[in-house]
């Protein structure tokens, strides 16, 4: 029984990112689309920022070319894994299972830029950056709470993946990582020592 209710969110999970995105399905690729297409298709590739775009869709392109219908299907199940992703981090930052289902359920809408998955180029992307943003805070969170190097290492090491595969989207690391670190281990009436920590953070 205990297995079961754990799995419970993972299953709402799937049927409301499927009853958001399901329509998403019979979709046609679609401007900038064309674009990434066209340079799978001549064996160019981006620039930077992007550079890391095209390598990511090149073994789709290989199997499928320009079948649609995979390149959508990967778009929804990229997004499942970006909610179980943010399942997991607000798991590991409130310790509350109730409070993660609600925020994962809220997220897997697709409410907020849903727009973006007309468009496969974009939101396949934008998944797999939401993911590895989670996997990095999930780690800062175990360095915050055990101070165990490795976790700081390994933090360390997803925010600077992140700044290499989509540095156009994961930059907000930058900021974000220090003011987490700032919010999780405040304390009133130890001002000092969390204005320490968090310069020993920035550094």
């Amino acid at each position: 029984m205990k297995k079961i209710k754990k799995i419970i969110p993972f299953i709402l999970l799937a049927i409301v990112v499927l009853f958001s995105l399901g329509k998403t399905l019979q979709y046609y690729f679609y401007t900038d689309d064309y674009a990434f297409l066209y340079y799978i298709g001549n064996n160019f590739n981006f620039g930077w920022p992007y550079a890391m775009v095209l390598p990511l869709f090149r073994p789709v392109y290989k199997i499928f070319g320009i079948n649609a219908l995979p390149y959508f299907a990967l778009a929804v199940f990229t997004y499942f894994l970006s909610s179980l992703a943010v399942y997991f981090f607000i798991n590991a930052l409130t310790r509350n299972r109730l409070i993660a289902t609600l925020s994962s359920l809220i997220f897997a809408t697709g409410y907020i830029g849903l727009d973006q998955f007309s468009m496969i180029a974009v939101s396949i992307v934008n998944n797999l950056n939401i993911i590895n943003v989670c996997i990095t805070l999930i780690l800062l969170i175990k360095w915050i709470e055990t101070k165990k190097l490795r976790y700081y290492f390994l933090t360390f090491s997803m925010f600077w993946f992140s700044m290499w595969l989509f540095p156009y989207r994961a930059y907000p690391l930058i900021l974000f990582l220090p003011f987490f670190e700032l919010i999780k281990s405040f304390q009133f009436g130890s001002v000092i020592n969390t204005v320490k920590r968090f310069i020993f953070l920035i550094f």
